[in-house]
């Protein structure tokens, strides 16, 4: 365990009689992947108790491990809104480790509840700080690059910091699944338990069968509705479903998911191939989804006539923080969102993907279009988190120097002759 957990570790039990290593320990355990059958089973028995006896430890846990990540970030002068999601971090755990060695009485559990609503509000705003620190971070070190005030290698540290927010947002995602499965199950057993709380909200943040076609049309419809009110014009969104390979209309693919993940996985990929067709077609070809139910699979097939990027494009679209501006709206409402954002949404939609066992892939013809493919788990059974895990081998990746190049690249200079890049 790092030096820098003991310290924050011992300033957590300063004041209390609890031993320094209850709080030590949570960086040491191993976070305990879920599948949908565990935790449609917890909800079915309501077991409260339960419940609330394996968050307090897993919440903890998980939530030490990206501790233990981001004081392992190649980055010496943290700007302020770094030090504010660190911060963050460090409030979470301050509130959840008191209660690891609580009893499960309903006073008890009534407080942890507050604490968890208390969480979601504080954290819900999480994506966009992450975003905009690293955004802030990158703008820094450019500007200190271009000035000659560093030798900081950002492309190393790029990489790096690009593992470190799909492993941050993936601990997010995941223990905002098992607050509101568990916010759920306490409110069926006594909504007393829970103050202010919206049950149909917190009821699409947990796993439940999803009827994934009729989710997939809402939020086309809602995008097409967005795209006219920005450019004054929408492409048709068409829908085409097969079940076990035969072509069907009747919207009855239906899997067990989680409805808001699907959303989130969707919306972003849905709104850039509407984007791209309206920004380069003078006619509006359709945006095309085909979704198919296999025996393993549900794959979610998104297509678009957008004229496509080049190879060298693409590779930038998984990275975080990168965004094409949209051209400027032809609305003459006051107030129009764009259909871009910070520049996390595809990454983001591959988090939800591999969070519990699927992907996203994305394949485009340069002057054609783009084809994006999600897949999906057709079965309980195999819907199973996939959590990061602090070990020896994550701190050798984030202190390793930038790594000597294995290939070399041959450029022709002015006079023609060859010049080898190593």
């Amino acid at each position: 365990m790092s030096s820098k957990i003991r310290v924050f570790a011992r300033r957590l039990g300063s004041g209390t009689n609890k031993p320094i290593y209850l709080q030590e320990k949570y960086s040491n355990f191993v976070p305990r992947p879920l599948s949908a059958d565990d935790l449609i089973l917890f909800a079915d028995k309501n077991s409260v108790e339960k419940s609330f006896e394996f968050l307090k430890q897993e919440l903890p846990t998980r939530w030490m491990q990206i501790f233990a990540e981001i004081n392992a970030l190649p980055i010496e002068k943290p700007s302020p809104l770094m030090l504010e999601v660190k911060s963050m971090i460090q409030e979470t755990l301050e509130n959840l480790l008191p209660f690891t060695d609580q009893p499960a009485t309903e006073n008890v559990i009534s407080k942890f509840n507050s604490k968890l609503e208390d969480y979601i509000h504080r954290h819900r705003t999480a994506f966009d700080e992450v975003a905009l620190a690293i955004l802030e971070f990158k703008d820094e070190q450019v500007e200190m690059a271009e000035k000659g005030l560093t030798t900081f290698d950002l492309d190393d540290a790029e990489e790096k910091v690009h593992y470190f927010l799909d492993r941050y947002f993936t601990t997010l995602v995941s223990t905002n699944l098992i607050i509101h499965q568990h916010l759920v199950v306490c409110f069926h057993r006594n909504p007393v338990l829970i103050l202010g709380m919206n049950s149909d909200r917190n009821k699409r943040e947990t796993v439940q069968r999803t009827n994934v076609t009729k989710e997939i049309r809402k939020i086309a419809s809602r995008i097409e509705i967005e795209c006219e009110k920005y450019y004054g014009k929408t492409p048709q969104v068409k829908i085409t479903e097969f079940d076990m390979g035969k072509a069907t209309n009747n919207s009855q693919i239906n899997t067990i998911f989680i409805p808001t993940h699907l959303e989130q996985i969707c919306a972003e990929l849905i709104r850039n191939a509407v984007r791209a067709t309206v920004e380069n077609n003078l006619d509006l070809p359709p945006v095309e989804i085909i979704i198919s139910r296999a025996k393993e699979n549900i794959t979610i097939k998104i297509s678009d006539r957008g004229k496509g990027a080049s190879l060298h494009e693409q590779a930038k679209w998984g990275a975080y923080l990168y965004t094409n501006p949209p051209e400027q709206s032809t609305s003459k409402m006051p107030i129009v969102e764009p259909l871009a954002g910070y520049g996390y949404g595809i990454p983001l939609a591959a988090v939800y993907a591999r969070y519990l066992g699927g992907d996203v892939v994305i394949q485009s013809l340069q002057n054609y279009g783009t084809d994006v493919v999600i897949y999906l788990r057709s079965n309980a059974e195999d819907l199973k988190e996939v959590l990061p895990v602090f070990t020896a081998k994550t701190k050798e990746y984030y202190n390793s120097q930038n790594r000597k190049k294995t290939w070399i690249s041959g450029k022709s200079s002015e006079k023609g002759d060859i010049v080898f890049n190593g």
